[in-house]
């Protein structure tokens, strides 16, 4: 049983070697929680559109564990058994039809929604039973983690328990740009895993055993297909069944099939998406300078090739998608000598693109997983934003147009696009409706090959009144601006959830006197956090490589203030606030496009300030609060927990817009400051915070 009784002022730091170890376990609990968003996202497709939700568990799992932190020895024998019942339930859900009954509030891509699915699941268990396993298996890292950092002076701990987090970050980083399988993810965790449990012969072999399992389970799942698993999907491919042609299927889910545009006359349904993507183009002038967003394995380049285009850019996010597109694909467009391959997100190209094209063509995007897993934005909602559609009108020439292929499942979401391209060219499009909705079943001419384009009837559904897409709400497949009821029920049950969780790690006194202000603090944290990837996707693109910085860099941060707070070199609270406060209320009046025009390095600078510092008033915050617990094991769960409140408050996003996050993190930092001047009036509250109290053991 762990004591922690020691006076904070007479605490020592952590030795060399429990540092060592407080940064493996740190080490293991990011990199098994990034590996478990690409794996259950990549064999549970609907899981794509939640994966949020397993940073949510693992802050769940992991504050309980701190709560339970005495009981370290027992619970990392649960470990094994816990990882073995996790990857059974996702080969189980790998296999079954998940039942997602929506109000049609939102549209989720590759997913069985219809009665003829044959559902087998319903989308609540699904989500919630990995829920519920994933946070299981974070409750022993937790607690090891916990016992490591008891008995030691709290922000020299925490800093190495950051900087754990920190490598744990690059290390699945650099095993993302290797495009390595999970089964290599999960045998490295293993590895770490077994180095901290050794040399307990008896935990070693079921750990051993336990991880054995599961990696077998993983390697037999990813025995079915020839898989490639991209920084962003497990993509596999087979052949299509039309002559010449490819399917490619990410993360189970079909995404684009690569046709031999040439063997029409062989197969009518290949000759019909020929004249479909064709079509768009007789209303376009000429084809010298285009440009491809979305440019994927190559078909929009193909027909461009064959329609005479004499130069194209061709944007893809995906490596891994242009790799085999330049490999697989029957015409070989990337081959051709007037095609050049950029791999970056199309916002950050259109931001500051190297020419004008007289054509601007959206290939089918049609993301199918989150931006950066910590929130609720697709990969591609910032491509069709208003913003996006005025910066493609920008990059044209006078006489230039666009060209957006789009497969809108929904009614509304055809017609979203259709206000959002009217808003930002200021005159309709011209709409084209695909015979068949196979790969895409609209396709929208803006510009000048809008011109005499027949109207749209005012009853048409393009003209039902929306909220229209812009960065601040990029929410194109969402009905209108409230949250669908399908994530209110999982989120209650994950809140229902989470309390029982609390209550078995600390007991009803874990639940009734909580460390309101930490908890607070990580609520805001998480907010502030969420609110950085999206501002810096918007300046940089929403690749993973700049979602990977933005992480690593608030880390770093977060480090920074540990550091020279636990040396004395701080701002007092009161400045930290207020500086929080002025910063964040100057991010809501300069928006991230005011910066797109500035050179690179100044955009680089200008954001570093823009993001980093609420970043590190906020951590200075979170410091000065923690270097005073006498139990920081206590108060390291809260503040844990407190981000579990943060995950589930993104959710406003839908309803009240990115900005909103950021009003909402202020609130809950200024509401924390005010609990813990309350808490001791006679001098800072650093100074003088009450001890978070442990809860009773069992």
């Amino acid at each position: 049983m762990i004591e922690d009784t020691t006076a904070a002022g007479s605490r020592r730091g952590p030795p060399a070697h429990v540092v060592a170890r407080i940064a493996a376990t740190s080490w293991l609990i990011l990199f098994l929680e990034l590996a478990l968003i690409r794996f259950l996202a990549g064999y549970v497709r609907v899981f794509a559109f939640y994966t949020n939700f397993v940073i949510i568990a693992a802050f769940l799992g992991m504050g309980t564990g701190l709560l339970r932190s005495r009981h370290a020895g027992r619970l990392r024998w649960t470990m094994p058994v816990l990882l073995v019942l996790l990857f059974g339930f996702t080969a189980y859900l790998a296999g079954a039809a998940i039942d997602v009954r929506t109000d049609g509030l939102e549209w989720l891509w590759g997913v069985d929604t219809g009665p003829a699915a044959g559902r087998h699941v319903p989308l609540s268990l699904t989500v919630v039973g990995l829920f519920a396993l994933t946070a299981a298996c974070f409750v022993p890292l937790g607690a090891l983690l916990g016992a490591a950092m008891a008995p030691w002076r709290a922000l020299p701990a925490y800093a190495a328990d950051l900087g754990g987090s920190l490598v744990g970050v690059l290390s699945f980083t650099m095993m993302s740009a290797w495009s390595t399988p999970p089964v290599a993810w999960f045998a490295t965790a293993a590895v770490v895993w077994l180095a901290l449990v050794w040399p307990r012969r008896a935990l070693v072999a079921l750990s051993a055993a336990g991880f054995a399992v599961a990696i077998g389970i993983t390697a037999r799942l990813g025995s079915t297909h020839d898989e490639i698993w991209s920084p962003y999907y497990r993509i596999t491919t087979e052949p299509q069944g039309l002559p010449g042609a490819t399917t490619l299927n990410v993360n189970g889910a079909l995404h684009q099939v690569m046709l031999d545009f040439s063997r029409g006359a062989e197969s009518p349904r290949i000759a019909d998406q020929k004249v479909g993507y064709e079509r768009p183009y007789r209303f376009v002038s000429r084809l010298d300078t285009v440009l491809v967003v979305g440019a994927g394995t190559g078909n929009d380049l193909a027909i461009l090739l064959g329609l005479g285009a004499k130069y194209i850019d061709a944007v893809e996010i995906d490596p891994v998608i242009a790799r085999i597109g330049k490999a697989s694909h029957p015409m070989h467009p990337y081959d051709d000598p007037r095609v050049h391959l950029v791999v970056t997100d199309a916002r950050a190209f259109l931001r500051a693109p190297p020419r004008h094209y007289d054509v601007i063509t959206f290939g089918t995007l049609d993301s199918q997983t989150l931006l950066g897993g910590m929130n609720s934005v697709r990969l591609d909602n910032y491509v069709y934003t208003q913003e996006s559609f005025r910066a493609a009108r920008a990059a044209l020439h006078p006489d230039g147009s666009v060209v957006m292929y789009h497969l809108s499942g929904l009614w509304f979401i055809a017609a979203r696009l259709f206000q959002n391209l009217e808003q930002a060219f200021g005159k309709p499009p011209r709409v084209l409706t695909a015979d068949t909705d196979w790969l895409f079943s609209y396709t929208f001419v803006a510009g000048a090959g809008a011109q005499g384009a027949p109207a749209v009837a005012p009853g048409d559904p393009l003209r039902m009144q929306l909220r229209l897409s812009t960065d601040d709400w990029p929410f194109p497949y969402l009905r209108g601006r409230r949250l669908p009821t399908h994530y209110a029920a999982i989120i209650a049950m994950v809140l229902v959830l989470a309390l029982g969780f609390v209550a078995a790690g600390g007991g009803r006194r874990a639940l009734a006197a909580p460390d309101w202000p930490l908890f607070l603090i990580g609520a805001g944290f998480l907010l502030l956090e969420t609110k950085s990837i999206t501002t810096l996707s918007l300046l940089f693109g929403s690749t993973w490589t700049v979602n990977a910085a933005v992480i690593a860099a608030i880390l770093a941060v977060a480090l920074l203030a540990a550091i020279s707070t636990d040396r004395g070199v701080m701002p007092p609270p009161a400045l930290a606030l207020g500086t929080l406060a002025v910063l964040l209320a100057a991010s809501t009046i300069v928006r991230p496009a005011a910066l797109t025009s500035v050179a690179p390095w100044m955009r680089w600078l200008v954001a570093g300030g823009y993001v980093g510092f609420p970043i590190l008033a906020a951590s200075y915050l979170f410091s000065r609060a923690y270097a005073a617990q006498r139990h920081p094991t206590a108060g390291l769960a809260y503040n844990i927990l407190g981000a579990v409140a943060g995950g589930v408050l993104e959710y406003a996003s839908m309803a009240f817009g990115l900005e909103a996050l950021s009003w909402m993190a202020l609130a809950l930092y200024a509401l924390a400051v005010w609990l813990l001047h309350r808490r001791d009036r006679r001098a800072s509250f650093g100074a003088g915070a009450k001890p978070a109290s442990l809860p009773a053991s069992d």
